[in-house]
Order: C-alpha cells, then structure tokens, then sequence
C-alpha cells in the first residue's frame, strides 16, 4: 500500500480562499494521473461540497475525527480517476480534538490507498496544534493585505516553535493596487514565498458552477499558477 503524502492548506483568517486552492489543487494531481483524497477539516465551514456541487452527507470528517469512526464509508468518488473526498459537515461544538482523535485520524488517513492527501484545514490553532505532525508540507494561504499577513505571519512564528516548515500562498494578488507586492511582503514578513494566485474572475465563476476552476479553464491565469502549486507538491511527493 502507498504512503501518502500529505498538504495542509491553512489559513489563520477566514475568507482567503484556501478551500478554493485545497479544491483546485486536488483537480491538478488527479489530472497528473494521482490518486487524491481531500479532506474538509473545516466544521465550523465545511463547504467543500458545495464547491464540488455534492450532496450533503449525514456524517463526514468530524465523525471520523470525535467519535473516531473508520473513514472510508464516509469518503466519496467526485470524479473519473481516483478522486476522492472526505466531506465535512457542520460542527457547532468547541473544535479542540484530542491528541488520542487526531492520532485516530491520521492512522485513517495513512491507511487510505492514495498517493496525495489535501487537507483543507480549520482555521483553528488547537487542531493545527495536534494535527500538526500529520502533514508531509504546509502551506498557509493570505492574501496580499496587512491584516491577513499578520494573521499569518502569527501562525508561520507558530509552525517554526514547533519545527515545523512551512510557506505562504499569496492569492488574489492584483486586486486592489493597494495590496503589497510579493517583494514587499518576502522583505516584511520573511514569507517563503510558494506561489502567487492572481486574481481571477475563473474563481467566481467555478464557484458558481460548482466545478473546480482548473477543470472550467485549464488556460485561465488562475489555473496555470495552481498547475505550478501543484507541481511543488508533486515534486515533494517525488523527493519524500
């Protein structure tokens, strides 16, 4: 069986687009021939499904993670090839796994037969704390605005407390000519800087049409930077 290599796309702040990304990026490896399972670990949003135009579920990720159920009669087929999603459903509770649950989960994680798992994470720092030794590479998503990069800025001081590598994605770059640019933001913030999504009426529009972005237009800008996101994580896969 496969060991798969495991992306946590993060945010600290809300509305960033890391599930856009998470979404996309899933689309780009199964196209490269991979076999990808993405994970929505974000209950308090879990819109994953909604992006795909799925139905909802009755019981998905925070099912698998508090009450620590087996995983696989919950993940479901999206498309042709090995794509395959763990969706998640809504959670009202306070999102503190334990370490005994996040351990669970990620055993369910290593045991699926995929070569890449994307895992659109919560915005919350006590499940990047405990689910933190899971992930094979990280990346945290900001756009290029001064509240999101000191969110972010926050949670990379955090990752490297623990030794934990990381690097940003700035998406919705050229949006406003107020935004920072890329060098501004490396020299400020000591970013290692992954990719830099611009901004892309694709997204909106894959959004509504409930496809992902690189599945609607493979030659949109937005598409050919995540391809060249993606082909890191394939690289790093290649290199594990």
């Amino acid at each position: 069986m496969k060991t798969p290599y495991v992306v946590a796309v993060v945010s600290k702040k809300g509305g960033v687009g890391k599930t856009s990304i998470s979404v996309n990026m899933a689309a780009v490896l199964a196209s490269l021939g991979s076999g990808v399972l993405l994970i929505d670990a974000d209950p308090g949003n879990a819109n994953i499904i909604d992006f795909l135009g799925m139905e909802q579920p009755k019981k998905g990720f925070k099912d698998v993670l508090f009450d620590m159920l087996e995983a696989k009669p919950y993940i479901v087929h999206y498309q042709q090839g090995k794509f395959d999603v763990l969706p998640g459903t809504d959670y009202v509770g306070v999102y503190a796994p334990t370490t005994e649950q996040v351990i669970h989960l990620g055993a369910q994680a290593k045991y699926q037969d995929y070569d890449f798992i994307i895992v659109d994470n919560s915005p919350t720092l006590s499940f990047f704390a405990a689910a933190g030794p899971l992930f094979n590479m990280q990346f945290i998503v900001s756009t290029p605005q001064a509240p999101a990069l000191n969110a972010s800025k926050r949670l990379k001081e955090l990752y490297e407390s623990n030794a934990r590598k990381n690097s940003i994605v700035l998406n919705r770059v050229g949006a406003s000519p107020y935004d920072l640019k890329p060098d501004e933001i490396k020299e400020k913030y000591g970013f290692d800087i992954a990719a830099i999504l611009p901004e892309d009426p694709i997204v909106p529009q894959s959004v509504a049409v409930k496809l992902p972005a690189f599945l609607l237009d493979r030659e949109s800008k937005y598409s050919k930077a995540i391809y060249e996101l993606s082909r890191v994580v394939y690289a790093g896969r290649a290199t594990q």
